[in-house]
């Protein structure tokens, strides 16, 4: 069982808060429910460790990765490769820690999202300039061409970044 919090209100504004334990979500929610009050959120109350779960590693790629990932969806969409397949490719040909990543991303748009939409659950991988320009790229029709402009400047910056390690 799990501690959940939750929040619930009546027609006259008054709230009330409080903490429960039950399986899901769902269970909260029928354990609570009463007549004229409405459950307002319902959330997982987080362990000790889970308040903390900042400290771990989270998924990083270096840049490398990213440029060599986004160049060959440049490639592969730019010869007319459907999105998924062009996933599968990579991932076929990538042994990094990059295939569960490239298998969500897959999972999501078979799902019906876009590929803006399936990034956006990497945010550590995947800024969010990177996303505008793959959503910019989606509704302009021009993904293959805003692949490029984004792998060419992921280049620029990875290399600036270098010049100033060294120097």
């Amino acid at each position: 069982m799990n501690k959940y919090s939750y929040k619930i209100a009546n027609k006259n504004g008054s709230v009330k808060t409080g903490q429960i334990e039950a399986d899901s979500p769902q269970e909260v929610s029928e354990l609570i429910k009463s007549d004229h009050w409405y459950i307002l959120s319902i959330k997982p109350k987080l362990s000790l460790f889970n308040q903390f779960s900042f400290l771990t590693k989270k998924e990083k790629l270096s840049p490398i990765e990213r440029i060599a990932f986004t160049a060959h969806l440049t490639s592969m969409i730019s010869s007319g490769t459907p999105i998924i397949d062009a996933l599968e490719a990579y991932r076929e040909e990538d042994t990094s820690r990059m295939t569960s990543i490239i298998d969500k991303l897959i999972r999501e748009i078979q799902q019906g999202k876009k590929l803006s939409e399936a990034m956006a659950f990497f945010p550590t991988i995947f800024s969010s300039f990177y996303l505008s320009l793959i959503q910019a790229g989606e509704l302009t029709g021009a993904l293959d061409e805003t692949l490029a402009y984004l792998g060419n400047e992921l280049r620029k910056e990875h290399e600036f970044r270098e010049r100033i390690k060294s120097a």
